[in-house]
């Protein structure tokens, strides 16, 4: 089994008996078939690059199990739904690895990262976005995390991959595409997050399809750059954004690829247009939100 290519093993869970089995009345043979799954999952990704998944075994075995227990057949193709859910386990997992050998180790749980994120957040909507020592003490005062860690998040956060989308609004107000896109930080409200979600992938839809055609192939790559990284992390919104007519198929595939979303200006590049024109017609969609 080991041999097979990544086709074979498409093929193999593409045309899985598994999702026709009934959990409760074939519950053997369910099993079964799940446990098959779970190896052809795993041997999938480590055909495609052994390097890369070889050492995140646990991540992909879990990932798996919570895939199949979670997929219906609304969700699409099984395995684009798990190469999505994959996708962000992965980032995950290699990020928190790559901090540990950064930082000697040293690890930030993910809750105080939470709060941290929350209140750079707020710093940055405020214009009080600084970095120096006071700032960091502060953080450590206010939410008894020592200041190593503070600091250390904060240098993780800055070197995370930002794209430049922001607009202003005819009222002077500054904003981004990913304010509209809701991505919980918790599971409290996911279920409220991602149907609000959903409702505005609807809406950019509505008013996408009454742009002139020869605006679409540039916002159809551009406003899929803008929100994919949402759509990699929550399954649940790629499902909806599948269904919409401005997804771009290439720059999601692009995405999972490379592990980020062209940049508007290499957007523009390759539709031989202006970063100028880019910015003018990507701040006018967004006005008509």
């Amino acid at each position: 089994m080991m041999n097979k290519s990544r086709i074979e093993y498409e093929n193999l869970i593409r045309n899985s008996i598994l999702f026709s089995l009934n959990r409760e009345t074939q519950a053997i043979a369910y099993k079964r078939e799940a446990l098959k799954m779970v190896e052809y999952l795993y041997l999938y990704l480590t055909s495609i690059n052994e390097d890369k998944y070889s050492e995140y075994g646990l991540e992909i075995t879990q990932t798996a199990h919570r895939c199949i227990k979670n997929y219906t057949s609304e969700a699409g193709d099984f395995l684009n739904y798990f190469n999505a859910a994959m996708a962000k386990e992965y980032r995950k997992a290699y990020a928190i690895k790559h901090q540990a050998e950064q930082h000697g180790g040293v690890h930030i749980p993910e809750q105080d990262q939470r709060i941290i994120r929350k209140i750079l957040k707020m710093a940055e909507a405020q214009g009080t976005y600084d970095f120096d020592d006071n700032f960091i003490s502060k953080i450590s005062e206010v939410t008894g995390i020592n200041e190593k860690q503070v600091k250390e998040y904060i240098v993780s956060y800055q070197n995370s991959f930002v794209v430049n989308d922001t607009y202003t609004n005819e009222d002077g107000e500054e904003g981004s595409l990913f304010d509209y896109i809701p991505a919980t930080d918790g599971a409290d409200n996911e279920i409220i997050e991602i149907e609000s979600a959903s409702e505005l992938l609807e809406k950019i839809d509505m008013i996408f399809s009454k742009r002139q055609e020869r605006q679409k192939p540039l916002l159809s790559k551009l406003l899929t750059a803008k929100i994919v990284k949402q759509l990699i992390d929550y399954p649940e919104l790629f499902v909806v954004a599948q269904k919409t007519t401005f997804f771009s198929n290439e720059i999601y595939e692009q995405t999972l690829k490379y592990g980020n979303p062209p940049t508007a200006k290499e957007i523009g590049e390759s539709l031989g247009l202006s970063e100028q024109s880019v910015s003018r017609s990507y701040k006018v969609f967004v006005s008509l939100l």
